[in-house]
């Protein structure tokens, strides 16, 4: 059974603050964005455990698990994006609709696998477009049947 450390990294808006450094063995580690992007460096180090994200914005980040896996999102970092892994799977969603991520990365794997999806406004733009297809094509669909069975009655009532 794993144990569950909370870890309250500042926020500060404006200036920098010391790099910080979490470090853990045999745990997980789950980081949560908020509202203000983190002002400071980031290393999250975890020997046999998974590292779990979720819309972080920070200046630098650095990831580093032996077997563990990588996985979540990242909204944006400012400066650059370290990831090491052996033997982990890495699955990470880079950026939002309002935030293309462009900041440099580095990944380095031995036998993980790395699945990278960025999003971008484009992107969202084109679900939404094929969603409005979509509801056309069923509203068109059913307009199609249900004109066809008008003009059939018409027709069986105007033989008799």
């Amino acid at each position: 059974m794993k144990s569950q450390i909370n870890v309250y990294l500042p926020q500060q808006f404006g200036g920098t603050l010391a790099p910080n450094t979490i470090q853990v063995k045999n745990q997980d580690i789950t980081m949560v964005g908020s509202d203000l992007p983190y002002q400071q460096d980031i290393t999250l180090i975890t020997s046999d455990g998974d590292v779990n994200l979720n819309g972080i914005r920070a200046q630098n980040l650095i990831i580093r698990t032996d077997d563990g896996d990588i996985v979540g999102s990242i909204t944006s970092i400012s400066n650059e994006l370290n990831i090491l892994t052996d033997d982990g799977d890495l699955s990470l969603i880079l950026g939002n609709a309002q935030t293309p991520f462009t900041s440099k990365f580095t990944i380095t794997t031995d036998d993980g696998d790395v699945e990278l999806n960025f999003v971008s406004e484009k992107y969202v733009w084109c679900i939404i477009v094929n969603f409005f297809f979509s509801l056309f094509y069923i509203y068109f669909f059913f307009y199609f049947l249900t004109g066809w069975k008008f003009i059939l009655r018409k027709l069986q009532h105007s033989n008799k």
